[in-house]
């Protein structure tokens, strides 16, 4: 099958935190459902965040907030091998850090499908 058209939403996050709200446990949860269906497809987890604070600070936060949603998804009884993490920190913003609802947009976990 063709994944090209998965698009899970990312998870977005509270400046310098790395709690999972409720409407990311639905996203968690949805990617959960997915892995189940699929069981030989793997899953990475990018973390990011925006560019206030050190970028070493800010490497290590998104790298916490990858490994919150993995911690998630293997208490929810996937295996771990299945789930890769990166940290980007602030290198890859979606948007200019402008203004607080881009920097909001940018604090971000996005899922991407590894085959």
């Amino acid at each position: 099958e063709e994944f090209n058209n998965i698009d899970f939403s990312n998870i977005n996050f509270k400046f310098d935190k790395a709690n999972i709200s409720s409407s990311s446990k639905k996203v968690i949860y949805e990617v959960h459902e997915f892995l189940n269906k699929y069981p030989n497809i793997n899953i990475e987890i990018s973390g990011h965040t925006d560019n206030v604070g050190e970028s070493n600070y800010n490497l290590k936060l998104s790298e916490k907030r990858a490994n919150k949603i993995k911690e998630e998804l293997i208490s929810l009884g996937i295996d771990s091998g299945r789930i890769n993490t990166i940290a980007h920190g602030e290198n890859q913003p979606l948007f200019s850090n402008n203004s607080n609802n881009n920097k909001q947009l940018n604090r971000r976990v996005v899922f991407s499908i590894i085959k």
